[in-house]
Parts: structure tokens; C-alpha cells; sequence
């Protein structure tokens, strides 16, 4: 198996395969993103490229994750946490927290 490019991963595509999994469909992890169907397709589209497995099958209605769509969901999740709590949170402006002071 070749190694995956890091440049070629978009966190975006975590935030797919998260919705992905979670929902188990297309069209769930759309709305769960709020973007189309169809971006969610292309996502996977990506993502089954970037890691050479089809990470998710047809089963009945739903999608069946994989092996390596198993072994890969606890890293994702934690990398998808990891950007919320740690990188976005201090992002956010606080003011009851600010110590500038501003005059109009």
C-alpha cells in the first residue's frame, strides 16, 4: 500500500467520513453537513482514493463501513475533537475573558 500524501488529506473530508460513518448514508451525512448529496459523494470519492478501500458498501438501505473504515473512525474522531476543542475553541473571542481595553 502506497502512503497517503499528507498534503492531499482536507480536513473536510475527515468531517465526510465521520458523517458517513455516523449516519450510515449519503444523504443522512449530507444534512448532518448541511451540504448536498452530491458533495458528500465526491467526498467519498476522494476519501476511497486518498486510502485505496472503498471504506463504505451498500447494505440494504445503509452504507457498511469497512474493515479499514472501522480501524480508521477512532482516529478520525479524535482528530475531528481534537480541531473543535483544542484549535477552534481558543480561536473564539471571549470578552468576559478579554483584558484589552477598548473606548468608543
Amino acid at each position: 500500500m502506497s502512503a497517503i500524501h499528507p498534503n492531499a488529506l482536507d480536513l473536510n473530508l475527515l468531517r465526510v467520513f465521520h458523517a458517513v460513518y455516523v449516519e450510515r448514508g449519503v444523504g443522512p451525512a449530507a444534512q448532518r453537513l448541511d451540504v448536498t448529496p452530491s458533495a458528500i459523494s465526491h467526498g467519498l470519492r476522494k476519501l476511497r482514493t486518498l486510502f485505496h478501500d472503498e471504506l463504505f458498501l451498500r447494505a440494504g438501505a445503509s452504507m457498511a463501513p469497512t474493515v479499514r473504515a472501522q480501524a480508521l473512525f477512532e482516529p478520525v474522531r479524535r482528530i475531528i475533537d481534537s480541531v473543535a476543542n483544542d484549535v477552534l475553541a481558543a480561536a473564539c473571542f471571549d470578552a468576559g475573558q478579554a483584558a484589552r481595553e477598548f473606548s468608543l
